[in-house]
């Protein structure tokens, strides 16, 4: 079997085709949801374990002032707070848990004017990511059993 030069760089070519980026700098522009987000000079973290309910919070990487954006309270109850932080524009969506304790799971998809420093509940879900325009998350039903 003879193998050409053309047959080679051909090879080669569809080699490095294979393993270019392309379009995969898109991905670039998808947050992965966490326990904070950044925007600009400001981190915006929340923290919920081993006893710890935290509000939201905001604090400046330039002038390390923290300021509170938003209660994890509930209809005046604490809860287990928010995760899955993604920031857009002056939006936070977030997964807000509204049972307090290692014991429940009732969470909603929460949008957060960090202006305004309000909250809304959207939808029943968690693990919120956007991208573009759109809210993608996991479904799911309300269990009448923690209230």
């Amino acid at each position: 079997m003879k193998i050409t030069k053309k047959a080679v760089l051909a090879i080669m070519c569809l080699s490095l085709a294979a393993f270019a980026p392309g379009k995969a700098h898109a991905a670039n522009k998808v947050q992965i949801p966490d326990g904070a987000c950044r925007k600009g000079n400001d981190i915006y973290y929340s923290y919920s374990g081993s006893g710890l309910r935290m509000d939201l919070m905001k604090i400046n990487t330039k002038t390390h002032k923290k300021k509170m954006i938003v209660s994890n309270k509930y209809k005046g109850r604490t809860t287990n707070g928010f995760f899955d932080l993604n920031i857009k524009g002056n939006n936070i969506y977030a997964t807000y848990n509204i049972v307090d304790g290692s014991d429940g799971f009732n969470c909603y998809i929460c949008k957060i004017n960090v202006k305004k420093k309000t909250k809304k509940l959207l939808t029943k879900g968690h693990h919120p990511i956007v991208i573009g325009n759109k809210i993608y998350f996991v479904k799911t039903k309300y269990n009448k059993t923690f209230y």
